[in-house]
């Protein structure tokens, strides 16, 4: 990369390691301190120096090898382009030319985050300056000034300027990672269920508590009362209590977001996780109804139960398509691979009463033919089912190589394309009492692969493109029968 004119890379001491949807908090909260702070270093961080450049053009300077001051370049614009509160990147150049240099980070510390362009080049800003520099990746020592902006400062001692600030930069670091762990230990201690007696446990919902439960799930919380009256709330309901601390049963659901931590993150900001429960509808159940228990996983009586009846959802799609076939990498003459074939399915419907509400659904059976698996879905009446069982498309052949595998000197023959496989046969079953139960299926024949290209090879002597090979062939599309009869199982 050349750029001695203006501002042309950025620093990247470190992995970057967080959303720039999040605003950025004040680092006090969890960040610790140095306690002394070398004479001379700038302690603010790059972030805070940055919002207060402006736009424009600016003059560089740069170093003259031979006494290591610093003589006038060039200028260009420099742009500091904001995301809600913060710099998230500077641009330099000129229109339609710009360098673009996103803030970058490193994990465990605000204060050391940075304007990066690659692992050596960085950049230093002050109020007075924007420093352009190279280090050594080794160690991270400061090998070189490119270039400083707006500030005229001799060489040498630019470099012992930033080698100080990178060296506070190093303790800043690990004192922000102690104070944040010392902080979530403390946070953890003060709202964990371990070690509390927990004597109620509630199940609440921000959005009020479902009559049913459906596929698409509901938010909850959970607050737990201790005996001395005073109560611990998950984060979404404005508490600070984990929701890991909670053990689960269910008959005919899931939840999702239980196991997340809630922790202190990075700049103090804390992260909630969302906590779901869904209703399941693959299996013949006993009853029609969403069930969960909640107790503590520390142990103690304290339960929390929840009981809603299942609405089941109207419209479900199964998949049982054959596979691609295989391309094998690099060159030669190498076939692309056969697809795998779509799975005959058997499918009966039949109408079934709901146990909580009386009201007619279906309850349909799809039978695996290559595993004999059978899986169970239950649907509203009015519903359908769409299965997609296709055969899978053949891999592509091989590209030649530059000359035959006979050496010859003629370039190779590329590979054939692979077989297409057969789309699933399919069997539909319907009870007389779901006559209007609709299917929606797909057991199209699956693609051959293409033709491996031939070989190039423009010093040969009989040739500079190889043969192509032969396209793979098309696979068979499945049937379909549909039945009405009496329905078991």
């Amino acid at each position: 990369m050349k750029f001695i004119v203006l501002l042309s890379a950025i620093l990247v001491t470190c992995q970057f390691n967080y959303s720039f949807g999040q605003s950025i908090h004040d680092p006090a909260k969890v960040e610790g301190t140095v306690e002394l702070i070398p004479e001379g270093v700038e302690t603010r961080s790059q972030q805070e120096l940055a919002a207060l450049w402006i736009d424009k053009m600016y003059f560089s300077w740069y170093p003259e090898t031979a006494n290591g001051m610093m003589k006038m370049g060039t200028s260009q614009v420099v742009k500091f382009i904001k995301k809600g509160d913060y710099v998230s990147e500077i641009w330099v150049g000129n229109e339609g030319v710009e360098d673009k240099y996103p803030l970058s980070g490193v994990s465990g510390s605000y204060f050391c985050d940075r304007y990066a362009f690659n692992h050596m080049h960085n950049l230093y800003l002050t109020e007075k300056a924007i420093v352009c520099y190279t280090i050594n990746t080794s160690d991270y020592t400061v090998n070189s000034i490119d270039w400083c902006a707006r500030s005229r400062k001799s060489y040498k001692a630019t470099i012992k300027e930033i080698q100080a600030y990178l060296d506070y930069a190093k303790l800043k670091t690990q004192a922000d990672r102690t104070a944040r762990e010392n902080a979530r230990a403390e946070h953890r201690k003060k709202y964990t269920l371990e070690g509390k007696d927990v004597v109620s446990i509630e199940i609440i919902f921000p959005n009020g508590a479902p009559s049913v439960m459906t596929l698409d799930g509901v938010e909850l919380g959970f607050e737990a009362t201790l005996a001395d009256g005073s109560k611990i709330k998950t984060a979404n309901l404005g508490g600070q209590g984990y929701v890991e601390d909670y053990e689960f049963e269910f008959h005919n659901g899931t939840i999702s977001g239980a196991r997340k931590d809630y922790s202190p993150g990075m700049y103090g900001e804390y992260y909630v996780p969302e906590t779901t429960i869904h209703g399941a509808y693959t299996d013949i159940m006993d009853r029609d109804i969403f069930k969960m228990t909640v107790r503590s996983q520390y142990g103690g009586s304290a339960v929390a139960e929840l009981i809603v009846p299942l609405r089941y959802p109207y419209n479900f799609e199964h998949f049982s398509s054959g596979e691609d076939g295989y391309t094998y990498p690099g060159l030669g003459n190498a076939a692309g691979g056969a697809a795998g074939h779509g799975s005959p399915l058997t499918i009966s419907v039949k109408t079934v009463k709901h146990t909580e509400t009386n009201e007619d659904i279906y309850l349909v059976k799809i039978v695996d033919g290559f595993t004999g698996a059978a899986k169970y879905i239950k649907l509203s009446q009015g519903g359908s089912l769409e299965v997609n069982v296709n055969g899978g498309r053949g891999g592509d052949g091989q590209r030649g190589t530059s000359r035959g595998s006979d050496d010859s000197g003629k370039p190779g023959t590329g590979g054939n394309g692979g077989r297409g496989g057969n789309g699933g046969d399919i069997v539909l079953i319907k009870d007389p009492g779901a006559k209007d139960f609709s299917l929606v299926y797909n057991n199209k024949a699956g693609q051959g692969g293409g033709a491996g290209a031939g070989g190039n090879c423009f010093s040969c002597p009989y040739g500079s493109t190889g043969d192509r090979g032969k396209a793979g062939i098309a696979g068979d599309t499945g049937s379909f029968t549909e039945s009405v009869k009496k329905v078991t199982f």
